[in-house]
């Protein structure tokens, strides 16, 4: 507002004097929208598209258009940046006048009701939003039609987009008015606006901060960090659809927002009309809330000092004296300096930084409070179990159980691993899963006892007593507790309630995406999408397989789940991976294309009795390949890496260096030749370790102490394909005397 004409009250005159925000509005959402969206649809070269996708160029290049339609006229990063933009212009251009003492008095004495005059304010910077917002989007739709990609992108998906971000954007621009009728000045309430938009989302970071530094079993999901009393958070949360079933849908997200909106323009207003006009051009007009802010602000930059001191003293959960000393003296030394500088700034007198001390101490000891209160969990949340009548169902999700890593749902594409597991497990068992993590972090906290801290936990029993597992509690009040857990896999009553959660069908329907029916939906029918192949394979030996029999394979594998059994598996070693690719439909565009991670590959073992008949049918017997025929020498190393360890100690260091960890090396060198009797008997013992080097579930596992590297005849296939030779192991217990004999010290 910048002109003393008493017309400014009504909308018409109000928009005249606000030309300068309509030129920058036309020129974002009118000028360089339709420029940026011409240019993209203009870059697509048909001769190109025909050279990389042949008879699906024309498809391809309109899924791309599409792609370009849906970012610059739906909620694309473009707009979305634009609108947060021209919300915080449009609400500073439209209020700046109340932190101006002449204006101000000017304003107020012409005959015009204050409210009268906030809304008139307000409904100028929305239209100005909207009608450049309108007036682009039919221009983009007019160079759409004129381009030839006229229906690659619908007016109503135009329309849903719309109101996402008039609501987005009304959020913002309420923020904005908030935060300057709470301050004096024009920086005042821009430092305002900035503090209401990163304090949710700072909080999140240092709780999120804490927990990793002194939580052992809190598990953070990925949307923990986006903030809830947030246009930011909730636009994004609104504008992503979700993939877990019973989250709260995309409309729920914009009711929240548009609850939102209300309660930022009713606080807006309120605090508008009891604004004390004479405090204009103050740095806070409302004085009361000064120290309320000042000691949010101060405890929080206090708590992170507290924890960046944690860090730069390179500390785990285990504090010394010297340790808390420190951190306290760095507290109080950051909560002087903090608590004086805002003082000074609310006061605008430099002489303030020594007001007020007490707010030094007061600062200090919150910060330290909450500090403490993490570091001896003193609310006991994280070992808490909850009580089994409060939980509806649970998920149990063993990480690194299978050799697969990351899930694919055809609508979706790739989608994280948690969201797979809510989504499809729904264990209703709830009283193993509670008795299985009380005792994991029971056996897990005396273990620590022992070793002393988490990084030396490898160094209790025998270096692979603990595997870990998500365990997600759905409770009945709507809430979702997660935990990960290490659970004791070689305890007898571990085993006995793993074999009973992990052979019900709730999980294994859950966990495993293979039992999922839709996945045959992700497999490409045409084979020369990709360059790879679908194959299965012990790491050595290999056999390619069509698409049709990757899903009979599948089917197969489907089947032999249904008696799956956890406690029997122990004892079992792989045979194989199916290894496969996947594509889905991209929703966009409806081209069929690779995903991102593209291979999927599932565990085949002996008790697979589908499996192992479908691959006996395509002549393909794991575990029957005779390694005297195939190779010719065999080299066996052995580290002794227990007696490397025993050493290191005695002469005080962590490991033994490479030099002197020579003489605990042995090695020798096996001829099929010459040492035919020698050289049977270790092939018979051996097995590819591509894969399953380490098992989650403490069964069968290789022994770490041997190298072994299989050097096959040059004249057979494997010897073409492993020019120079291929890795295997010695299952644990199972290494040849002889290689025991001939290899020790």
């Amino acid at each position: 507002m910048t002109s003393r004409s008493s017309s400014w009250v009504n909308l018409t005159e109000n928009n005249k004097r606000r030309i300068w925000q309509w030129f920058v509005a036309i020129l974002l959402l009118v000028i360089l929208n339709s420029v940026l969206l011409l240019l993209m649809l203009m870059s697509m070269d048909e001769d190109v598209y025909v050279i990389n996708y042949g008879t699906r160029a024309m498809d391809m290049m309109r899924s791309d258009a599409a792609r370009y339609c849906s970012e610059m006229i739906g909620t694309g990063a473009f707009r979305t940046v634009v609108t947060t933009f021209l919300a915080v212009l449009l609400a500073f251009g439209g209020y700046s006048y109340i932190n101006d003492k002449v204006k101000l008095d000017f304003y107020e004495s012409m005959p015009m009701k204050r409210g009268d005059r906030f809304s008139t304010i307000w409904l100028s910077g929305v239209l100005i939003y909207t009608g450049t917002y309108i007036v682009g989007t039919l221009i983009c739709f007019f160079i759409m039609t004129v381009t030839g990609y006229g229906d690659v992108y619908t007016m109503e998906e135009a329309l849903y987009a719309f109101v996402k971000l008039l609501l987005y954007f009304l959020a913002v621009y309420h923020l904005y008015i908030f935060a300057m009728m709470l301050t004096g000045t024009a920086i005042g309430g821009l430092c305002a606006y900035l503090v209401m938009s990163l304090f949710e989302l700072a909080t999140r970071g240092l709780i999120g901060l804490y927990k990793i530094s002194f939580f052992k079993y809190d598990y953070i999901l990925d949307d923990f960090y986006i903030p809830v009393i947030s246009p930011y958070g909730l636009f994004m949360k609104m504008t992503r659809d979700s993939y877990v079933s019973g989250g709260r849908s995309p409309l729920e997200y914009a009711l929240y927002l548009l609850l939102l909106v209300f309660v930022l323009l009713a606080a807006s207003y309120i605090v508008y009309m009891k604004r004390p006009v004479e405090r204009a051009g103050k740095t806070l007009v409302f004085k009361g809330m000064a120290t309320f802010l000042k000691l949010l602000m101060a405890t929080e930059v206090v708590a992170y000092a507290s924890l960046l001191t944690l860090y730069v003293l390179n500390r785990t959960r285990q504090l010394k004296r010297g340790d808390i000393c420190a951190i306290i003296l760095v507290c109080f030394i950051t909560s002087l300096i903090i608590c004086s500088i805002i003082e000074a700034v609310f006061e605008l007198d430099i002489k303030a930084v020594v007001n007020k001390k007490a707010h030094w101490f007061i600062c200090a000891g919150f910060a330290l409070a909450v500090f403490f209160g993490f570091k001896i969990d003193f609310f006991n949340i994280d070992e808490y179990v909850p009580a089994a009548d409060k939980v509806a169902s649970v998920v149990f999700a063993p990480q690194g159980y299978e050799d697969s890593y990351g899930y694919f749902v055809p609508e979706y594409g790739n989608v994280r691993d948690y969201e797979y597991w809510l989504n499809n497990m729904n264990i209703s068992d709830v009283d193993s899963v509670r008795s299985l993590a009380a005792l994991s972090m029971r056996k897990y906290d005396e273990a620590l006892k022992v070793v002393g801290s988490e990084d030396e936990i490898y160094r209790y029993g025998d270096g692979e007593e603990f595997s870990s597992a998500v365990v997600m509690y759905r409770m009945k009040n709507g809430r979702l507790i997660t935990r990960q857990i290490y659970i004791p896999v070689k305890d007898s009553e571990a085993v006995a309630l793993l074999d009973t959660i992990m052979t019900s069908d709730e999980f294994v329907n859950g966990f495993f995406a293979e039992m999922n029916p839709d996945i045959d939906k992700c497999i490409p029918e045409k084979k020369d999408i990709y360059s790879g192949g679908n194959v299965f394979t012990d790491g050595i030996h290999t056999i390619k397989l069509d698409v049709n029999e990757i899903k009979e394979f599948i089917s197969c594998y489907r089947s032999d789940m249904e008696t799956y059994s956890y406690r029997d598996r122990l004892n079992m070693w792989p045979v194989g991976y199916l290894d496969y690719e996947i594509a889905y439909n991209d929703p966009d565009g409806g081209r069929v294309r690779a995903s991102y991670g593209s291979t999927r590959s599932i565990v085949i073992y002996p008790d697979m009795n589908r499996c192992m008949s479908f691959l006996k049918d395509r002549g393909y017997e794991p575990g029957n390949f005779d390694l005297s025929k195939e190779a010719v020498r065999i080299s066996v190393k052995n580290y002794h890496y227990d007696k490397q360890e025993e050493y290191a100690k005695e002469q005080g260091l962590d490991y033994l260096p490479e030099d002197m960890a020579e003489d605990f090396i042995k090695s020798r060198l096996y001829d099929a030749t010459s040492d035919s009797e020698k050289f049977n008997e270790i092939a018979s013992c051996i097995v590819p370790n591509e894969r399953g080097h380490w098992r989650w579930d403490g069964g069968l596992s290789a022994d770490y102490d041997y190298d072994v590297y299989v050097i096959f005849d040059p004249s057979s296939p494997l010897g073409t394909q492993f020019r120079n030779g291929a890795c295997y192991c010695f299952l644990k217990d199972m290494v040849p005397g002889v290689v025991e004999k001939e290899l020790s010290l």
